[in-house]
């Protein structure tokens, strides 16, 4: 029997707290989530949800093999938002990359998607800001702001309505997920053992005159 999608209306908790946490973790291992990318696929709305999910894949798979060409490492998070009828589905992809690539990397995003208004690069941070009110305004707090009312409940954020996306909505590169950071916090826990070296004799004679 063929696997089905879900069909969700928002990021799960699980969901924003993966995404929040691989987002604090990145600069731990010296790869801040510098780069905000946005996919908004001109004629989306005619592709069916299986065409979708495919071709939000295929976007992230292309910024993988754009870091793997160059021996970066693919370090990133994504979340796919819609309008509240599931119209104007888009994704957006919160990623590691160095200065010295902004420049073609921006010219090959958005050289996939030439469309007025498919593709957008800009610079994102790793700061946290707060409203008059003290709500949290995060970069991953952006991306995961279509998350589901149990979600959101208590977490200082700011949530926006979502609409019916089939298929993940969101996730992270390998190198920043649970596992990942349960590796890094077991490695730094572990002391690291000293060797014990016998003792050095003294070979300098007591008596250099004989």
């Amino acid at each position: 029997m063929a696997h089905r999608r879900r069909t969700t209306k928002g990021l799960s908790t699980n969901e924003v707290k993966e995404l929040d946490a691989a987002w604090r973790h990145a600069p731990l291992i010296g790869r801040p989530l510098n780069a905000m990318v946005t996919i908004r696929p001109i004629g989306i709305d005619e592709m069916s949800p299986a065409d979708r999910c495919a071709l939000f894949s295929k976007v992230r798979n292309k910024l993988g093999v754009f870091a793997r060409g160059r021996k970066l490492p693919v370090t990133f998070a994504w979340s796919r938002e819609s309008n509240p009828d599931g119209g104007g589905e888009h994704m957006h992809v919160l990623m590691y990359m160095p200065a010295r690539h902004r420049e073609k990397f921006d010219e090959l995003v958005t050289g996939w998607f030439p469309g007025p208004g498919e593709a957008d690069v800009t610079t994102a941070n790793q700061r946290t800001r707060f409203t008059s009110n003290g709500k949290r305004l995060t970069a991953i707090g952006y991306i995961a702001k279509q998350m589901t009312p149990q979600a959101w409940y208590k977490r200082g954020l700011i949530r926006k309505k979502g609409g019916p996306i089939v298929g993940k909505r969101g996730g992270v590169t390998r190198d920043i997920d649970w596992r990942a950071r349960a590796a890094f916090w077991e490695a730094r826990r572990t002391p690291i053992s000293t060797p014990i070296y016998p003792p050095v004799r003294h070979m300098i004679s007591q008596n250099p005159g004989r």
